[in-house]
Parts: structure tokens; sequence; C-alpha cells
């Protein structure tokens, strides 16, 4: 337990770095666009991005998926890890193809230019081989590499998409973030040479699409599912653009602080959960389980609740004028991701897919992924896009419930609620005290309003300790992050179960 423990959180610091980066990237040029060509031109950006994201997930098969589960159980064997490497590859690559040339067909026929179509069909592209590769190294435990990539590609593409802005070409913009994708692939396949040298041995491809089909729909449905999909949703309802640029604006704030610190997760709590069951300990999973509830909690709430304190001044960021739609999409979504985590958020689903509950997964997301279209788009055709918010946020936070329901009932494991409760609380509280100090809008109670929301965060999560001895030691840090994370533990023997 304590080195897959160490594994996971070492992991965890590289790609959190990575993602990050990643997530830096995409918020500056969210930024550059949203206040150098307008919100009707952020609109066009945002409902592009959505539509292609859905793509990359049609045409990835689930591969990025499975391979944190499948990687992990064909560990040491070598010749069997590159035959599998160079299979998914090959049909990634052919995947990419297709989905450039749809995503180019369906920007033709929104009435775009040729050349945005280009541009979009060169990022579906680039996003799916890059993604894939790097998921293969997270899959390993590798995550160095991918930081390294997403500093490449978030310099690469920041410097074209800002050319963009101020030529206000869409295409250019399009064609930045493709390049940067470019530039990360390249060093996230160098500590993949070796598997690309040596003998590889046949994979069946039936093994591979075993597990990948699951994770392929579970993968379009959680894109639907976590609000990923609503631009695109407001694209089919026909909002206006510059709505959706106020929509994207707001989004782009609430969804930062929702993974601001947790992004580094990705795939490899999927890895992680996956060893813990084929270990075929119960206690190690629901004990891994419960520690990953408890630390996206600490990481999220202080960010969230600063969202909900700050959505004005945060909304100010992205657009010039007419900041308050904006602001409202923020307070709305940071609201409901709250109340997310307090369900322990990702971590149900991630659990089901490692223990063999996938079609429940499955079908849980495959539900609500009809029910998040269909609320969105009565609320985009209907009403406003606080409107959009509200159903969105709503359904995102019932698929945690369920699936929470789903895996206890199969794993007979609690969620740590007295922790979750006491670090709320704590946390809600100096955020009601910086909100009073900061009212009004005078820039000096705006700056007083931060320094006190950040010293009773950090005091309040002192307070809560809602970490259990050990567990810091169990992670394998050192020097500074153990010691401020060290603070955060019960002085008990346990914390939170």
């Amino acid at each position: 337990m304590k080195e897959l423990t160490r594994d996971t959180a070492k992991s965890y610091f590289w790609n959190q770095l990575a993602v990050v980066l990643d997530g830096a990237a995409l918020m500056l040029a969210t930024v550059v666009v949203g206040r150098v060509s307008g919100a009707e031109r952020l609109g066009e950006f945002g409902q592009i991005l959505s539509v292609a994201g859905l793509t990359v997930m049609v045409a990835g098969l689930g591969l990025r998926e499975s391979a944190a589960v499948l990687v992990q159980r064909t560990s040491g064997d070598e010749p069997g890890l590159a035959g599998f490497l160079r299979l998914c590859l090959g049909v990634r690559s052919a995947g990419a193809l297709a989905a450039g040339l749809v995503i180019a067909v369906l920007v033709l026929l929104d009435g775009r230019s040729p050349a945005v179509a280009a541009a979009a069909a060169a990022y579906v592209a680039a996003i799916l081989v890059s993604n894939f590769i790097a998921t293969f190294d997270l899959a390993l435990f590798r995550a160095r590499a991918v930081a390294a990539g997403k500093l490449a590609s978030a310099v690469t593409a920041l410097a074209l998409v800002a050319a963009g802005a101020m030529l206000d070409s869409t295409a250019v913009i399009l064609s930045g973030l493709a390049a940067g994708a470019v530039a990360g692939t390249i060093f996230y396949a160098w500590p993949l040479r070796a598997l690309v040298q040596i003998k590889a041995r046949s994979y069946p491809f039936s093994s591979v699409m075993a597990l990948s089909w699951t994770l392929w729909l579970a993968a379009i449905f959680n894109y639907i599912v976590n609000l990923q999909g609503v631009q695109a949703v407001m694209w089919v309802a026909r909002v206006e653009p510059a709505s959706v640029g106020h929509f994207t604006a707001g989004l782009a704030i609430a969804m930062a602080a929702n993974r601001l610190f947790v992004g580094g997760f990705a795939n490899i709590i999927l890895a992680a959960f996956s060893r813990a069951d084929a270990a075929g300990q119960r206690g190690d999973f629901a004990a891994l389980h419960s520690l990953y509830v408890r630390a996206t909690a600490v990481m999220t709430l202080p960010v969230l609740l600063g969202a909900l304190v700050f959505a004005d001044e945060l909304a100010g960021i992205f657009l010039v004028e007419e900041t308050a739609p904006a602001a409202t999409v923020i307070r709305i979504l940071a609201g409901f991701f709250v109340a997310g985590r307090l369900l322990g958020g990702g971590a149900h689903s991630s659990g089901l897919f490692a223990t063999g509950g996938h079609v429940a997964a499955l079908a849980i997301r495959a539900g609500f992924a009809v029910v998040m279209f269909v609320a969105t788009w009565m609320a985009a055709y209907f009403g406003g896009i606080g409107h959009v918010a509200v159903a969105a946020g709503a359904v995102s936070v019932t698929v945690i419930a369920v699936e929470w329901l789903c895996l206890a009932a199969r794993q007979s494991i609690r969620l740590p609620t007295g922790a979750l409760i006491r670090t709320a609380l704590m946390c809600g509280a100096g955020a009601l005290v910086a909100m009073i100090v900061a009212a009004g809008d005078s820039p000096a109670r705006t700056a007083a309003g931060v320094v006190t929301y950040v010293v009773l965060q950090a005091a309040a999560l002192r307070l809560a300790r809602p970490l259990a001895r050990g567990e810091v030691a169990s992670m394998g840090v050192a020097g500074m992050v153990a010691r401020v994370l060290g603070s955060f533990e019960a002085r008990g023997a346990s914390n939170g179960h």
C-alpha cells in the first residue's frame, strides 16, 4: 500500500504541474481572445472547442482511458507492452484523420470559412495523437515527461493564439493550439522510445476493445455530463455568440477552480485504483478512496469558495465590458461544484471502472448524458445563460450522488463524512468573513478581502485537519511539501472514516 500511495503521489505532483500548465495555457488563450477580440469571437472560439472536444471523444475509441488500466495489467511484459502501444497508435492515428475530416465538415456546414475548418481539423487530429501518448506515459507513472511537454505546448500555443487574437482570426487561434499539441508530443514520445525499438509481440485488438468500448462510451458521456459539451448544446439551440462568450468565460473560471489542484490525478487515480483492486485487498482500495476524496476536497473547496466570493473580479479578467452575466455563471457553477466535492467528486466513477463496475458506471453516465443534453438545451432555448448554469450544475451533482450509491453497494465503503463536513464548515466561515471585508467597489477593500480570505482558509484547513496521521509519510513527499501537508493531519490515529 505504501509503494502504491508513494507512486501515485509522486506522479500526481508532476502530472499536476502538467495539468496546471495545460489549463493555464487554455485559460490565458481564452483571456486573450476575450479581451482582444471580444465576447462574440470568444463565443465562436468556445463553441468550436466544445464541438471539437466531443469529436475527439467519439474518435478516440476509449483507448486513452483504457490505457490507464491495461498498461498496469501488461506491466513487466515489455514485448506485450510494445505491441499494445503500436496497436493503439495505429488505431489512434486513423481515428485522428477521420475526426479531422468530420470537424472540418461540421465547421463548413455552419457557414465558417475553409481556413477555420482546416485549423479545427488540424487541432482535433493533433490532440488525439498527443493526448494518447501523454496518457501512456502517465499509466507508466512517467509524469515528468508530460510536464515538460505541456510546458513546450503552452509556450508554442500562446504565442500563436496571441497573434491570432490580434489579427482577429479564429483560424490562426486554432492553428496555435494545434501547433502546441505537436510540440508537446515530441516530449511525450521520448520516454517511450525503448518500447518502439524492441521486438513487439502482437497484442489482440479484441482484448483492448473488451474494456475500451465501455470506457469509450463513458468518455463521450463524461464529456457531456462534465459540462464540456454545454457550448455545443448552446450552438444547437442557436444561442447568440456573445451570450455563449459570457457563458464560456464563467465556465472557464468555475472549471479551473474545480480542477486547478486536482487535475494531476487524471488517469493516475484510475491506474492507482486498478492496482489496489488487482492486489485483492479491499481495505487498501477503501483507504485510497477515502484519502483521495479528502485530499481533493482540501485542494478544491478553498478555491471554489474563493471563486464564489470574488466572481465579479474574476469575470473582469476575461471580458472588458458587461461582466455581470459571466459572474453569475461563476457563482452558480462554483456552488454546485462545492456540493459535488462534498459528495466525493469523481472518485466514485474511477472506483467503479477500476473494480469491475464499468457497466454500471456506463449506464449511469449514459442516462445522465441524455438528461444533461435535454436540460441544458431547454434552459438555453427558453431561458438565459444563468438557467443553463443551474441545469448543468444540478445534473452534475446528481450524477455524483448516484455513482456513490452504486460504489458503496458494491464495495461496502463509506464517505469520510466527518472530515468533509468539518472542512466545508470551517472554509465556508472564512469565506463569509472575507466576503464581508471585500464588500463594496473599492479596490482597497477587495485587496483586504483577498488577504483575509487566504489567511482564513489556511487557518480553516489547519483546524479541520482532514488527513489521518501518517498519511503524508505514505505519500513519499518530503521537505516543505511534507511540512505543509503535515499540518493538516489529525492528531489521533485515524480520521475521516
